[in-house]
């Protein structure tokens, strides 16, 4: 048995070096071509966005992308130059890729890049994910032919989140497997109480064990999602700090 779980801890210790290989020459070869900004729009077209206001927010995007001054304060950066993506999402497996990475470092490609945009049919889509759009941007980092200096997800949205995870199911999801496990603890113990054999004793015990284990893991996820809740309300809070006290410097000069 001993001899079994070394030969498999030996696989997956091999097993996790050549991914992290893999990983690291991957990153190396993604290397592109070096940009001010890397800008994902996420654009909301879920059911409490009506088609008047879906093709408003397109026309909006259309009209800044092909200004002057948008296209002047793109060419004003450092490179000169930045590349977007542009997709649609509602439900937490509906994200439409509306127009792909593109380079915007020139009156024309801006103006491509909204015609492109103009003549794309909007999606249509029924609920809210919004942790769902989130992960499909950060998504599109990691296959983008641009190396941004700065990585911005622009996110428009319309309603709470009411598909896909959540850090408050999480959170519940933890509290009920710790419930499981204390009942499957309570229930070993009365059974060891009225029972003198020792086969089903030792029966009891293995699985007040399994009971505890839930008890540990319910815990972590519990104290996980709201050690994570509370580092975003202190972060949030900080940069808004930092905000208004910068705001106050300002005036005061």
């Amino acid at each position: 048995m001993y001899a079994i779980l070394r030969i498999v801890g030996r696989i997956v210790a091999v097993t996790g070096l050549l991914a992290g290989l893999a990983a690291g020459y991957g990153s190396g070869a993604r290397a592109g071509t070096a940009v001010d900004l890397a800008l994902v729009m996420a654009i909301d077209v879920s059911g409490s966005v009506d088609e008047t206001e879906a093709r408003l927010q397109r026309q909006g995007y259309v009209a800044a992308f092909s200004h002057p001054e948008v296209i002047a304060a793109i060419r004003s950066g450092t490179l000169g130059r930045i590349a977007v993506l542009y997709f649609e999402w509602s439900d937490y497996s509906h994200q439409s890729l509306v127009v792909d990475w593109t380079v915007i470092d020139s009156d024309t490609a801006a103006r491509a890049f909204s015609t492109l945009l103009a003549e794309t049919p909007i999606s249509r889509g029924r609920r809210t994910s919004i942790s769902g759009a989130i992960d499909f941007g950060v998504a599109q980092f990691s296959r983008s032919p641009f190396d941004g200096t700065r990585k911005v997800i622009d996110i428009s949205g319309d309603g709470p989140n009411n598909s896909g995870p959540t850090d408050q199911k999480a959170g519940i999801a933890g509290v009920v497997v710790a419930v499981v496990g204390l009942v499957v603890i309570l229930v070993c113990y009365s059974q060891t109480r009225n029972d003198s054999d020792q086969r089903d004793q030792m029966e009891s015990l293995v699985l007040a064990l399994f009971g505890l284990g839930l008890v540990i893991l319910g815990s972590v996820m519990y104290l996980r999602n709201s050690l994570t809740r509370f580092l975003r309300f202190w972060l949030v809070r900080l940069i808004y700090e930092q905000r208004d006290l910068a705001r106050g410097d300002e005036r005061s000069r």
